[in-house]
């Protein structure tokens, strides 16, 4: 893994974490009656805008080290990534599908008390998250093959 991939996952899990933790503290507090339902809502409202906030320029600033980083494997006349970076990639979104639909069913269980509508607006929501990783799969398997099409041009040895 490349070093801007390395920083940007630490960022994204402190951001997440510290974001999960300010949420347990709301729930904590609204379930010791400090804040009522309505506040906690309205609290928890803002604070996802504010992770979102913070969670975009951080996003924003990794795609753009990306995609200079393929812009300049490119310039050299080499592939946008390497087969091993596409295979990782690969094997990773089979695991987040697999965990995904295996979730699929818990997830319906545990809205089963709610009304119809929220359940079926969270499944909507999962099995619209499910197609976008197995779209990417999908053109992720067909890179790697197009890649292994192409005659592979041998870098020079120094």
């Amino acid at each position: 893994m490349n070093p801007a991939a390395k920083t940007f996952r630490k960022r994204f899990l402190i951001i997440c974490a510290c974001g999960a933790l300010v949420l347990v503290a709301l729930a904590l507090a609204q379930a010791k009656g400090l804040v009522s339902s309505q506040v906690f809502t309205v609290l928890a409202i803002v604070w996802w805008v504010a992770m979102i906030a913070v969670l975009l320029p951080t996003i924003r600033r990794f795609n753009r080290e990306m995609a200079a980083q393929k812009k300049a494997r490119i310039a050299e006349g080499l592939p946008a990534e390497s087969r091993e970076e596409l295979a990782q990639r690969i094997r990773s979104l089979k695991r987040y599908i697999f965990i995904a639909v295996i979730l699929f069913p818990l997830l319906l269980w545990a809205n089963s008390d709610q009304t119809r509508s929220s359940e079926i607006a969270g499944a909507a929501v999962w099995l619209f998250l499910i197609a976008a990783m197995v779209r990417s799969l999908l053109r992720k398997q067909n890179e790697i093959k197009t890649m292994e099409d192409t005659p592979r041009i041998e870098e020079p040895k120094s």
